[in-house]
């Protein structure tokens, strides 16, 4: 049997593949994506997860800190969400003054597209790169503010969730 982590991984990679390829019908440029994406995921007795695309914002933080994202979630019923960006990324040198020059203006910069997973308050994320094929994983060491963004998703449809639980509790004879 597997344990959550194996099951958590394997519907990461589902979930990326799906979303891949719902982005590359969608986009001749995968790297410039005009919107940021919200996708609703769910789970049918262990079977292939169910994505709905939700919403598209300009900009990720906006859309993640929008209550009416969570709203939109909680109402069709999804408890895990993914989200989607493009950016630029460059190395790590190890050389302070090198490092601190912004990815966008960094002279070994790439387009980056970044699907962050929330699903029980656990994230991965996968990382594209332009030109190359290899899709890097991360299945919960995701830090800074994009992930700190996702988990206040999270917490606000865990409290539109907890809501909803304690009303139909009263509601009980």
């Amino acid at each position: 049997m597997n344990t959550y982590t194996e099951k958590f991984s394997e519907t990461l990679r589902e979930v990326d593949l799906f979303v891949n390829q719902a982005i590359e019908k969608q986009y001749a440029d995968t790297f410039m994506l005009p919107l940021a994406l919200l996708y609703g995921v769910d789970y049918v007795r262990g079977e292939v997860p169910f994505i709905v695309p939700m919403d598209g914002q300009v900009d990720i933080y906006d859309m993640l800190s929008d209550i009416e994202s969570a709203i939109q979630l909680y109402q069709q019923g999804f408890d895990s969400f993914a989200v989607v960006t493009c950016g630029w990324a460059a190395p790590i040198s190890g050389d302070d003054d090198v490092d601190s020059i912004r990815p966008s203006e960094h002279e070994g910069r790439k387009r980056v597209r970044v699907m962050v997973m929330c699903h029980k308050g656990k994230l991965g994320s996968t990382l594209r790169f332009t030109g190359d094929e290899t899709v890097t994983y991360d299945e919960g060491n995701a830090l800074g503010s994009l992930a700190d963004a996702v988990e206040g998703l999270h917490e606000i449809l865990a409290v539109l969730h907890r809501a909803n639980s304690k009303q139909n509790e009263r509601q009980l004879p």
